[in-house]
C-alpha cells in the first residue's frame, strides 16, 4: 500500500479497455522497450503536465545539486539565475548566499532549510560567511 505522504510512491491502477486496443498497445510498446504499464504511466504523466499540473517537489533532497537539477526549469523561468550559474551550482554542489536565497524564494523553501541543505551538500560551506564557492 502506498504511503499517503509520498507523492512519488507508485500505485496500482486498473484500466479497462477494448481487447483490440490492448493487443495493439502490446505490440506498440515492444518498440518502445517498456512495459504497457510503464508506457501508460508515462503518457498519463505527460498529459497532466501538459494540462498545467506541476509535479510535486521531492520530500527530501540529499544535495543542493539534486534540488537545482530537479527544479532547473522553474529556477530559469522565475529567477535571475542564468543557465551557466545553475550549471555551476549543479557541478560544484554549492553557491553564494544570495543565490541560495534566490533558490529558496523561487522554490518556497525556508532560509533554514536551504542553508541546512547547503551545509550537508558541501564540506566547505561556511555558515558564518554563508558561502562555499569562490567567484
Amino acid at each position: 500500500m502506498a504511503e499517503e505522504n509520498n507523492p512519488y510512491e507508485r500505485v496500482r491502477l486498473t484500466v479497462f479497455m477494448p481487447l483490440w486496443v490492448r493487443n495493439a498497445l502490446k505490440q506498440y510498446v515492444v518498440t518502445e522497450d517498456v512495459s504497457m504499464s510503464q508506457w501508460m504511466a508515462g503518457q498519463a504523466e505527460k498529459a497532466v503536465i501538459a494540462a498545467g499540473f506541476k509535479p510535486p517537489r521531492r520530500l527530501k533532497y540529499n544535495s543542493l545539486s539534486e534540488l537545482v537539477t530537479d527544479n532547473r526549469d522553474s529556477l530559469l523561468n522565475n529567477s535571475r539565475l542564468t543557465p551557466e550559474e545553475l550549471d555551476k551550482i549543479i557541478k560544484q554542489n554549492c553557491c553564494h548566499d544570495i543565490d541560495l536565497l534566490r533558490i529558496a524564494l523561487v522554490l518556497d523553501i525556508s532560509e533554514e532549510e536551504i542553508r541546512d541543505l547547503a551545509q550537508r551538500s558541501h564540506p566547505n560551506y561556511d555558515n558564518d560567511k554563508q558561502e562555499c564557492c569562490n567567484g
